[in-house]
């Protein structure tokens, strides 16, 4: 047989493979011809193909599939933009940041950084918490005293050493804190702080994420008050 002007001699029991392979090639040519070039090239039809393509057979070896990578790729979906929509928790929706910044060691440092070279003005509580709700894109923007967030998350002033203390925080408003935390929980994140009602008003559950986020779910009442 020739191929590409070379003669090419098969092995037995090779003939009937290599002929499916050159059809299946072919059949995917001509599936590719009919696209366009943002449907051939949207990744979540490169990874299907790609995904398609790491079967045994394929590999050599007789391990069996990941079924649950299958699963999730067969869930994605497209959104009405072409782009990728994953599939999201029933129990948990986000309404809006409620509020961000920094958790400070010094908070004399950080007050000259923030407050007298970058000019945002703050409000100063107890403790030296600094803060300000006249930011655009967030309703809070504040310097955390680490003390603080230590007490708010395991009731003592002394963040405990075994655990990397957070370099900033981010709190998001939900709909339950309850369900939100119990989904969280099911997917196998550890909360530092269960559903606890804060002295401000506000019901929080919080945890670290692994790049040392202090992660807030909140439910914020004054927020969410009509002016």
């Amino acid at each position: 047989m020739a191929v590409g002007g070379h003669a090419v001699v098969w092995r037995d029991g090779h003939v009937r493979q290599a002929a499916d392979r050159l059809a299946s090639a072919r059949a995917r040519c001509a599936a590719a011809a009919r696209m366009s070039y943002t449907e051939f090239m949207h990744p979540t039809r490169c990874r299907r193909q790609y995904v398609s393509h790491l079967r045994p057979a394929a590999l050599g070896t007789t391990t069996a599939p990941n079924l649950a990578s299958s699963r999730q790729t067969s869930e994605e979906t497209l959104d009405s933009a072409g782009g990728l929509s994953m599939p999201h928790a029933a129990n948990l929706k986000v309404l809006f940041v409620a509020g961000f910044g920094p958790i400070v060691r010094d908070v004399t440092t950080s007050r000259r950084l923030y407050g007298e070279s970058l000019g945002i003005r703050f409000k100063e509580e107890e403790g030296g918490y600094l803060h300000t709700e006249s930011l655009e894109g967030a309703k809070t923007f504040a310097l955390w005293p680490l003390a603080q967030a230590a007490q708010s998350c395991f009731g003592r002033a002394a963040w405990p050493n075994e655990i990397p203390p957070p370099h900033a925080w981010c709190e998001f408003d939900v709909d339950s804190v309850e369900a939100a935390t119990a989904e969280l929980e099911a997917r196998g994140y550890r909360t530092l702080v269960k559903n606890q009602r804060e002295p401000w008003g506000q019901t929080v559950s919080r945890f670290l994420t692994p790049d040392g986020l202090l992660i807030g779910i909140t439910c914020t009442p004054a927020f969410r008050e009509k002016k």
